[in-house]
């Protein structure tokens, strides 16, 4: 179920369009996830019978080809989880990669904000500095 009042905040405040909680969008919105519920609900039950008829299939296949397909079939699962262990780390790295380059880009943040201020405060106190000495 929509949380409309959470919705409507959120297209109000990224759209600027205000939204009530009774407004008919969210009977479309409401309209279109119970379709998609439907949809779903479908679309898991064709799996199932699918996935029921794969299995009975593959037991036919395994009882007919024996042993040597069984163990093909397991070696490539093995092989496939093992590529996806090192696609995995790979990605690992890169995530680790990209929250380094991230700290980086904080770090010299708060130096540039840190400069400026010290900056921005030694023109400030010249300022006062020489408005002190120079403009009596």
């Amino acid at each position: 179920m929509l949380d409309q009042r959470k919705i409507a905040s959120e297209v109000s405040r990224e759209t600027g369009i205000r939204l009530e909680p009774n407004d008919p969008a969210f009977a479309m919105a409401r309209l279109v996830e119970m379709a998609l519920e439907a949809a779903t609900a479908r679309l898991n039950s064709q799996i199932r019978v699918r996935l029921a008829e794969f299995e009975k299939a593959a037991q036919q296949l395994e009882g007919k080809a024996g042993k040597i397909v069984a163990d093909k079939v397991k070696e490539a699962a093995v092989e496939f989880n093992s590529q996806l262990d090192k696609d995995l780390k790979a990605a690992r790295w890169q995530v680790n990669e990209l929250l380094g380059d991230v700290k980086k880009s904080r770090r010299w943040l708060w130096l540039l904000a840190g400069t400026g201020f010290i900056t921005a405060t030694m023109i400030f106190g010249g300022g006062l500095w020489i408005g002190g000495h120079f403009l009596r």
